[in-house]
């Protein structure tokens, strides 16, 4: 008998790589408790109208399509499932796309085949090569600190962590990164190719319109205690989560988020709120409603969270470190700091409209047009006097001076 499911749904799959690498690799990522990955079928539980659900993706029977269904009617975020399984990076759909763009269509005129490699993890990889296969001009950007997220994780020296970044992007046109400091960073370590690319922020959807008041129908809170400290992201070693989860601070200490590392902090800190994932206008409602976001990250290199809470209207505390100490110094939106209980305390007295202004500036047009900017590869390096003098050297050989009179 068929399983007759509330929600389902069917998806092109005409990915440049087969759904068993697929699983693969999403099976060594894979969230404990929360995602299972067979050899023909990934599970996820997710949120589906405020309650639990199960995800159910597998490729059908012609190897066309997913099949996607959920035991929960109103089903996921399909734009966020494209996302997960790129299912939009088959070429022709990726140059449908840029042809259609007003913005992008002249930049891909100029330079047909144009790609970007987005990581090193393998589609990266094999994104690199094909380009150098092709002989296809690609940029790449910079927006994780590589060799210090494997050495908190691995016994790894940074040295070699930078060697294989630098080996990584050495063919790359242009090398793109968030912030200035990051951008001296690499340099320090020997990138010669390196340009800015800032980020943007989704305005209408984080706003302080969403805030909901303590007691307020609709809370995210309800019941705990205030003031809110608020942490959003992957919960993940990396992310250094845990310093927040020890600090000593008044009211409530909120994580929002899923991870690896997950369980391990629930055990150890039982006062800490964990609310698990929350996506789109509930997650944006927790960065309005919180009294203030910690960004305890020492790898990241931007933290996009950081504008999204700001665009909230909620001040932001971090340690000084590449990231927060390029967005936040000056603002009067956060405060960074080595002491992060103290920053912490310290953004419950800024105001929350500078704070929200502050955020407005950073558009996500401009971010777009710095982007296709950064797409047009670098020229060759001028080699025109170095030629001139190998000429010039030859030319007193042929013709040696000689003196008259």
């Amino acid at each position: 008998m068929a399983i007759i499911r509330p929600w389902a749904a069917a998806l092109a799959f005409k990915p440049p790589y087969p759904w068993g690498p697929m699983l693969s690799y999403l099976a060594r990522r894979a969230i404990p408790g929360v995602e299972v990955v067979s050899q023909t079928v990934y599970w996820r539980s997710i949120r589906v109208d405020g309650g639990d659900a199960i995800l159910d993706v597998r490729l059908d029977g012609d190897g066309t399509s997913l099949s996607v269904s959920c035991d929960r009617p109103g089903g996921p975020d399909l734009d966020r499932l494209r996302r997960q399984f790129d299912l939009d990076a088959d070429p022709a759909v990726i140059d449908s796309h840029l042809a259609a763009d007003p913005l992008l269509a002249p930049l891909v005129a100029r330079h047909p085949g144009l790609r970007v490699p987005g990581a090193w993890d393998p589609f990266g990889l094999a994104g690199r090569a094909m380009c150098l296969k092709e002989k296809h001009p690609f940029s790449t950007s910079y927006h994780t600190r590589f060799p210090e997220y494997v050495s908190a994780r691995f016994p790894v020296p940074t040295s070699w962590g930078y060697s294989y970044v630098r080996w990584f992007h050495k063919y790359s046109g242009k090398v793109m990164v968030a912030t200035p400091s990051m951008r001296a960073e690499l340099a320090e370590h020997g990138f010669n190719n390196v340009v800015s690319w800032t980020r943007g922020v989704d305005i209408d959807l984080f706003n302080p319109s969403r805030r909901i008041e303590e007691g307020q129908p609709g809370d995210p809170f309800e019941g705990l205690p205030r003031p809110i400290f608020l942490n959003v992201g992957r919960v993940a070693v990396e992310k250094n989560i845990e310093a927040f989860a020890e600090l000593d601070l008044p009211g409530t200490k909120v994580i929002v988020g899923e991870g690896p590392q997950l369980a391990e902090l629930k055990r150890k800190y039982p006062k800490v709120k964990f609310l698990g994932a929350r996506f789109n206008e509930d997650l944006a409602t927790c960065f309005a409603s919180a009294d203030v976001f910690c960004f305890p990250s020492l790898t990241d290199t931007f933290g996009l969270v950081i504008l999204e809470a700001m665009a909230a209207g909620t001040p932001v505390a971090a340690f000084d470190a590449p990231g927060p100490r390029d967005i936040i110094p000056g603002s009067n939106s956060g405060v960074i700091s080595d002491d992060l209980a103290q920053a912490c305390k310290d953004c419950l007295n800024l105001d929350r409209q500078t704070t929200r202004a502050y955020a407005e500036g950073y558009s996500w047009r401009a971010c777009a047009e710095a982007f296709i900017e950064n797409l047009d590869p670098l020229p060759v390096p001028e080699r025109k006097r170095f030629w001139q003098k190998i000429r010039l050297r030859r030319r007193k050989k042929k013709f040696p001076d000689t003196k008259i009179g």
